[in-house]
């Protein structure tokens, strides 16, 4: 568990490392740091800054609370930023340096990055199959060995670690899609960084009303989850109509829109768990769950 946390450390550490040469190579060779074609660099360094952070937080959280669908989580995350780091290289060679030079060493950066990211996704997936009797051994030590008892706490499980990569994801697209809009006073903009930390606040009002069994909240946050479907799905349609019309080219725009229908189908999914979590309300889970939120 240990090597665990210690492997998503230095993970971290090489990848930031070769994510901040690749930017200090975008501030040296770009040609207009003020065009729309390059806005995509800033935000993949801010997105890695923001996922290797998130992904040594989350590490630690799985392996303190010996949570195994977690882990299986991580390992999956490390993959989806190896996908992502793939994107970012095509994103690369549309990009305009001044010199070849300047981009072939930014190139040579995001391929060690792929490397790492790779190996340690491996790594990772290597080290939970090592822990993973310890892990089933917690669990029934945590809940009573009543399968349906482990059954609706599995569900519960599965709720906390969705709402959990909610909040990546939310965050990520929120961080995207303000770097690519040039008015930085409109009300779009504006709502687009309000919206980001009340989506965070639903996350947390949502583990509480399912640790709580609180129906009327559960309920509520249903409801709300609607209404961040219609509201990423608007963004979406605005990507496509109003920043890159007729399918004009715009810098991050594969990047956006992959986090934008991955975020949508996180939410599809914890809506339908919620539905599930809320089901087994009163039937005997919640004293297994709500020191989660003792207060």
């Amino acid at each position: 568990s240990k090597l665990f946390v210690f492997a998503s450390i230095v993970g971290a550490v090489a990848v930031l490392a070769l994510e901040s040469f690749v930017f200090s190579v975008f501030l040296t060779h770009v040609k207009d740091l003020d065009s729309v074609q390059y806005r995509a660099i800033p935000t993949y360094f801010a997105l890695f800054l923001f996922a290797m952070i998130y992904q040594v937080v989350v590490s630690v959280l799985a392996v303190v609370s010996k949570n195994k669908l977690l882990i299986l989580m991580v390992i999956a995350f490390y993959y989806a930023m190896l996908l992502y780091s793939g994107i970012q290289i095509l994103e690369m060679r549309k990009s305009l340096f001044k010199t070849t030079t300047g981009l072939n060493r930014a190139k040579a950066a995001c391929y060690a990055t792929i490397g790492i990211t790779a190996a340690l996704a491996v790594c990772q997936t290597c080290l939970a199959y090592m822990v993973r009797e310890d892990y089933n051994w917690y669990m029934n030590k945590r809940v009573t060995s009543h399968p349906k008892v482990q059954r609706m706490f599995m569900i519960w499980e599965i709720h906390r670690t969705l709402l959990i990569f909610d909040f990546f994801f939310l965050v990520a697209f929120g961080i995207q899609f303000s770097v690519i809009m040039l008015n930085k006073t409109s009300a779009e903009f504006i709502i687009t960084i309000a919206l980001t930390p009340v989506m965070v606040i639903l996350l947390f009002f949502a583990d509480f009303s399912a640790s709580r069994e609180w129906f009327a909240g559960a309920l509520i946050s249903m409801i709300l989850y609607l209404c961040g479907l219609a509201y990423l799905l608007f963004k979406l349609i605005r990507l496509y109509t109003k920043y890159s019309p007729n399918g004009s080219y715009l810098s991050g725009k594969k990047s956006l829109t992959t986090f934008g229908v991955l975020t949508i189908l996180f939410l599809i999914a914890t809506m339908v768990v919620t539905g599930m979590l809320m089901r087994n309300f009163g039937k005997g889970l919640k004293e297994y769950v709500t020191y989660s939120w003792k207060w």
